[in-house]
């Protein structure tokens, strides 16, 4: 046997005595020194297996002659290279798991700031809009629900500040509205109640400027109120089924004479078809009718034309109001839909237009879920087309 081998063997006959063995051991091991029962049935027997607390691991083994043990082979194995490997492996796991929840705190920190970082973005985002600050941007790159919210409130971003943007000119223009009637209406007043005239003719002649510079703020406080009214989100109009050749022809009756006053042409052949129903609110899309009706007469000069029309289309209802008259620009078709916006303001004023009318029409027709839109060029007139759906 080789004497560097880390396991030692011992021979022992069945009397106890040692006929051969590998390496000497230590007398604490002299116990195990126990031959086999002379008849055993199994084949080995593990004495000693304590590795943790005895120096070695002891097996026998039984050498038998026809069913007789004959000699017992006992094998020492040392228990420290085992313990030394238990120790290292433990040392090794308890390397790798103190590395493994280094590296996992690590990543756990690196994906949390990733993620947190857009929501603290978009706290403080939230946080510059209460105080009417839009200068921040977003990383809306990305198609998680983290970039979803992000380009959402990038876009409520747009909308508040485009809103808040608008009331701010919506407010001055009222102010300004507001502001050059009441002048009119206190100036005059103020004169007349001090006396300073005396002709009957020139105080008539003030009395009027006072009448219209109160007709003008009566007027703009039905279109603001009517604005107000059609831009509330549970505004709802009243549809029903009306006949628009009838409702056409009551707006042309009723400017009939104010057409002919001004020396302008209205025209109006009503289709040979007697009915084109719609499902329409009757009083709002008059008000639509009277509107752009209104218009032409106020900007057609007099030996001019106006003609109505109303056909049926494959999926709508198209009514036509074109004009002779001064037209718009094109720089400015796409503004005529703003409140308060006038192409030519003094003309405008002096008719008592306050520049809502269009943004209203625009409202009521778009609450049909229809369109309304105008073709035109200056000095040549206009035309405003609106397409209602087919009911």
């Amino acid at each position: 046997m080789e004497k560097n081998a880390i396991t030692s063997v011992i021979v022992l006959d069945s009397s106890g005595q040692v006929l051969t063995q590998s390496r000497s051991l230590p007398p604490s091991q002299n116990v195990y020194l126990r031959p086999l029962p002379e008849f055993n049935d199994a084949p080995s027997e593990l004495v000693e297996s304590d590795w943790r607390n005895k120096p070695y691991l002891v097996s026998k083994s039984p050498v038998t002659i026809q069913g007789k043990t004959v000699a017992t082979v006992i094998m020492f194995t040392p228990s420290e290279p085992i313990r030394t490997a238990i120790e290292s492996l433990q040392r090794i796991l308890i390397g790798v798991t103190i590395t493994s929840s280094v590296a996992s705190a690590v990543l756990i920190f690196i994906i949390a700031k990733r993620i947190t970082r857009p929501l603290v973005n978009m706290k403080n985002a939230v946080r510059l809009l209460s105080q009417n600050k839009y200068n921040f941007s977003l990383a809306t790159d990305g198609k998680d629900e983290i970039a979803e919210l992000s380009r959402s409130l990038m876009d409520f971003s747009h909308e508040l500040k485009h809103y808040r943007l608008e009331r701010q000119d919506f407010l001055a223009e009222i102010s300004h509205e507001l502001r050059t009637p009441i002048t009119y209406i206190r100036e005059y007043a103020n004169i007349l109640r001090a006396g300073a005239i005396q002709d009957e003719e020139e105080k008539e002649k003030f009395l009027d400027y006072i009448f219209d510079a109160s007709n003008r703020l009566y007027h703009l406080s039905d279109d603001l109120f009517e604005l107000v009214q059609l831009d509330q989100t549970n505004y709802r109009i009243q549809k029903e089924s009306v006949n628009l050749i009838a409702l056409i022809q009551q707006a042309v009756d009723e400017f009939k004479l104010g057409f002919a006053e001004a020396e302008i042409t209205l025209q109006w052949n009503p289709p040979k078809k007697r009915t084109i129903n719609g499902f329409i609110d009757p009083v709002r899309i008059s008000q639509v009718l009277v509107n752009l009706l209104e218009n032409a007469k106020k900007y057609t000069p007099a030996g001019g034309h106006v003609e109505i029309k109303v056909s049926e289309l494959p999926y709508a209802i198209e009514v036509t109001v074109s004009d002779t008259g001064i037209g718009i620009p094109e720089e400015n078709i796409h503004q005529i839909w703003q409140r308060f916006y006038r192409v030519e303001k003094s003309r405008s004023r002096a008719h008592g237009g306050a520049g809502l009318g269009l943004s209203i029409c625009k409202r009521i027709v778009e609450l049909h879920d229809g369109s309304i839109r105008v073709q035109s060029r200056p000095g040549r007139g206009s035309i405003f087309t609106v397409l209602l759906p087919r009911p």
